[in-house]
């Protein structure tokens, strides 16, 4: 079984509980896998109770509903699959490498797909399309990401700004216009990115935060969090699971603006082609310079 930190918690808090509450705590440690396919439903009639107490137990545990708790340990199950991937005693060994990597990947993938929520990246893509700022955060390996995202808003005609610089982020959060916030960080935890998403939200700009942990600090301060899978802790950063995750995110928003707004792909399109057709003109002009000064040469040998 594997020992997430919400299994941990229910082991520490099932003696407490009530009986009702101790049969569907008890189905959980005993395959706790078994929730990734379980509706609210499901899990009330496998352990004999009712929708109502499996909402009692979420709240036990912290969580406000059953979507909210089913999510989080969604991602601890598969982040603690991947990690025991990469941990495999074979991992090192010759010709396995490139073998974990395609899994890890693979894996990632698909948890990944089935975590997000269709719904909330329609409305973070309305949000964006929307607004006439979009701020993008994100510390270390995570930066990267920020400037991917900012990248492909760009190309649909957003105005982003990645910040990177801290005191640059909290002076930009006073200033009265109101933008709509990315924060991106795999733990959910960086010190400057919390500070960054608490000086944003008290000014009443909408705080987005892409991150692995729906109960992190930065998931609490944020307005809407879009969950990502991947192994990640303040000691182990950067891993490729995280940032295939938080790429497939980006993409996704993208995506959705750009089926939401399919004007914006056409604006883009066109200045490509513009720009394309300018530096033709420019390269043919360098061209027939060349060639007039070509001939000056050779006329001047000539009449030599």
């Amino acid at each position: 079984m594997q020992e997430t930190n919400i299994i941990l918690k229910i082991k520490s808090l099932i003696n407490s509980m009530s009986a009702v509450l101790q049969r569907v705590g008890f189905l959980i440690l005993e395959d706790p896998h078994k929730l990734i396919n379980y509706t609210i439903v499901d899990l009330a009639n496998n352990t004999d109770t009712s929708v109502g107490s499996i909402v009692r137990f979420c709240k036990e545990l912290g969580f406000n509903s059953y979507t909210e708790f089913k999510t989080a340990i969604t991602i601890e199950l598969v982040t603690s699959d991947v990690r025991n991937s990469e941990q495999d005693e074979n991992y090192k060994s010759k010709g396995k490498i490139i073998d974990n990597i395609l899994k890890i990947s693979q894996t990632t993938l698909e948890q990944t797909s089935e975590t997000l929520d269709s719904g909330k990246l329609q409305e973070i893509a309305h949000l964006i399309s929307e607004t006439t700022s979009v701020v993008i955060n994100g510390v270390g390996a995570s930066y990267i990401s920020a400037e991917h995202l900012s990248f492909k808003l760009s190309r649909l005609g957003i105005h982003t700004q990645v910040l990177k610089d801290i005191h640059k982020g909290l002076y930009l959060s006073l200033t009265p216009l109101k933008k709509v916030c990315i924060f991106i960080s795999a733990t959910g935890t960086t010190e400057d990115v919390i500070l960054l998403a608490t000086s944003f939200k008290e000014r009443d700009n909408y705080c987005i935060a892409i991150t692995n942990s729906i109960n992190s600090p930065l998931s609490k301060i944020c307005h809407m969090t879009l969950a990502t899978t991947g192994i990640e802790d303040q000691l182990k950063s950067g891993e490729l699971s995280s940032k295939i995750s938080q790429m497939i995110v980006i993409e996704a928003i993208a995506d959705y603006i750009r089926d939401m707004s399919p004007e914006r792909d056409a604006i883009y399109n066109t200045i490509i082609k513009n720009f394309t057709v300018l530096k033709e003109e420019k390269n043919k002009k360098g061209r027939d310079k060349d060639k007039e000064k070509d001939q000056d040469q050779e006329k001047e040998a000539q009449e030599e």
